[in-house]
């Protein structure tokens, strides 16, 4: 036993003294730290953050401190006459950018036809890009008349309703709880459909579907619709 003892006793305190050079090496080299570039790992962690997805917070047009700025902004560019397209109703703000708001027009400068138009807004360059038209021909069926309604932003799509040009709404309704309207034709009241719409902001021409409202989202417009009270 001793002389295998003996035997590798140089191999140990070799192995003890090469350890000792290493960490005395390691703690000179080491030096002040220095700030270096994200490793990927990270940067796609950052990327992986949760992000807001939705925003059901609409303001009207009306109470929008930018609208008239919008409106001006998107008629100057298109060679239109001051308030000839106007917003209808709706704006949302894009969940994550705080500048960004998007919302519906509509423009009935003629007797023949009616211009609908879907927009995104930067409320601090006031650049701006029509997402999507559409024009239809006026009729006889005034009940067939129709705009878009923004009021909403889910997961990469607009949340919007198909709104009757002729309905009036009442002091406690709720739009994104309501799918049908009813409208006066000729002294004649009519229920139509005033569906809830979803428009892909990545394929925005493609089809629409028919998103159901989160049940948070439905909760807090119930709620506030039973708290209504009307004049």
């Amino acid at each position: 036993m001793s002389t295998n003892r003996k035997s590798i006793f140089p191999f140990l305190v070799g192995g003890a003294i090469a350890l000792i050079l290493v960490a005395a090496l390691a703690y000179i080299m080491r030096g002040p730290e220095i700030a270096s570039l994200p490793t990927v790992d990270e940067v796609i962690d950052v990327l992986e953050q949760p992000r807001n997805v939705s925003n059901y917070d609409y303001v009207l047009a009306d109470d929008w401190e930018d609208a008239t700025t919008a409106e001006n902004t998107i008629n100057e560019s298109q060679g239109k006459d001051e308030g000839q397209e106007t917003i209808f109703q709706g704006v949302i703000r894009d969940p994550n950018i705080e500048e960004l708001f998007y919302f519906a027009t509509i423009d009935e400068s003629r007797d023949d036809e009616i211009f609908l138009g879907i927009y995104k807004y930067d409320t601090i360059t006031r650049n701006w890009e029509r997402l999507y038209k559409e024009t239809n021909e006026v009729t006889e069926s005034e009940s067939s008349q129709y705009a878009y309604n923004v009021l909403g932003f889910d997961r990469n799509q607009l949340v919007i309703k198909r709104t009757s040009l002729n309905f009036i709404p009442g002091l406690c309704y709720e739009p994104l709880l309501s799918t049908t309207e009813t409208t006066t034709v000729d002294g004649e009241e009519i229920t139509v459909e005033s569906p809830r719409l979803g428009m892909g902001l990545l394929g925005p021409y493609g089809k629409w579907s028919r998103p159901d409202l989160p049940e948070d989202v439905r909760t807090q417009y119930e709620e506030r619709q039973q708290e209504c009270k009307p004049i």
